[in-house]
């Protein structure tokens, strides 16, 4: 999802001395025609050599998430160990065939409650992010906040000397992410450039109407500003109203399963199995193939998490007897 993306088009301008102005109202001829959930909010001339994605100067991603028993204060502070400038290679997608550079500058990192404290947001600033690394970010604090890992265990995998390789972990949902915003230079509705001094108030505005470095920004829209932003509202409110039923019918699918759990649990000896949690920095490390594919076998899994060399040893002699070494191997 997206709140605040930003794209470059080149477009026909009004015939000469056709009007005061020389732009159509884009806006509003592409939002007639858009679906309902895709709304364009401001229109602006660039500079010819203006690119979206190589003149940002930083975008800002939330991650929403249902809170089961997280301790947001303490993901919180563990977010702060993010600030700065850093090799992110261990929280995003590896990939050989990428020629990013995996260094990155984070100049904001947060994690509060919201909408009825029922969601969490994490929050993070970046000059650039790598694929899926907000996404991985958010799935070790969350670890975090589940008492699963210890604060300290990002600044571990951020030493990428001492921790070359990315650990095996899921990513969070896809589904939670939203891109809040991007800056640009010279163009009036989107954020200024990163002041030092910026609180988590400047952050925490809507998308284009920041005050961040000491300016404040808004929208500049459509031929009727005010008639577009209210259609686009009133368009994401019908969405949101559609959503909150939706969750509701599941917390009653959710209750249903509930009773028929607990009633099978008072007329039998159920116990349920609970897996035991790998901590990361045990973990096998994600390894590619010619195509840059991430893949672990499980024989890889195993010999990583053998405690001392008689495991590892049982594990080749296993191995041997269900005839999984190639010849190339011996």
């Amino acid at each position: 999802h997206a709140a605040g993306n930003y794209v470059s088009l080149d477009l026909r301008l009004k015939p000469q001395g056709s009007g005061a102005s020389d732009d159509y109202d884009y806006a509003s001829i592409l939002n007639r025609v858009l679906p309902a959930d895709i709304r364009i909010l401001a229109v602006s001339r660039a500079a010819s050599d203006f690119d979206v994605s190589c003149s940002c100067l930083y975008r800002i991603y939330r991650y929403y998430f249902p809170i089961s028993g997280e301790d947001l204060g303490k993901m919180h502070e563990a977010s702060k160990l993010f600030l700065g400038e850093h090799d992110f290679r261990n929280f995003s997608k590896t990939d050989s065939e990428l020629d990013e550079c995996p260094c990155q500058k984070v100049l904001y990192a947060g994690t509060r409650r919201t909408l009825y404290n029922e969601i969490g947001e994490i929050t993070i600033a970046c000059t650039d992010f790598l694929r899926h690394q907000m996404r991985c970010m958010a799935a070790v604090l969350q670890l975090v906040g589940r008492g699963l890992e210890e604060p300290s265990v990002i600044m571990e995998l951020l030493d990428v000397e001492k921790y070359p390789r990315k650990p095996i972990y899921d990513l969070v949902d896809e589904s939670g992410l939203v891109l809040f915003d991007c800056s640009f230079h010279d163009v009036s509705f989107s954020p200024a450039a990163w002041a030092s001094e910026a609180s988590e108030t400047d952050l925490y505005g809507t998308p284009g109407h920041h005050v961040v470095g000491g300016e404040s920004l808004c929208r500049a829209a459509c031929t009727n500003p005010l008639g577009c932003l209210q259609e686009a509202s009133d368009s994401f409110c019908q969405m949101r109203s559609q959503a909150l039923r939706m969750a509701a019918v599941h917390s009653s699918l959710i209750s249903a399963v509930e009773r028929e759990n607990a009633r099978l649990c008072r007329t039998a000896s159920v116990q349920g199995t609970r897996t035991k949690y790998t901590p990361l920095l045990r973990r096998a490390v994600e390894t590619q193939t010619s195509k840059g594919k991430n893949v672990a076998t499980a024989w890889q899994i195993a010999a990583t998490l053998a405690a001392n060399k008689e495991d590892a040893e049982k594990l080749e002699a296993k191995r041997r007897r269900k005839g999984d070494i190639s010849k190339s191997d011996i």
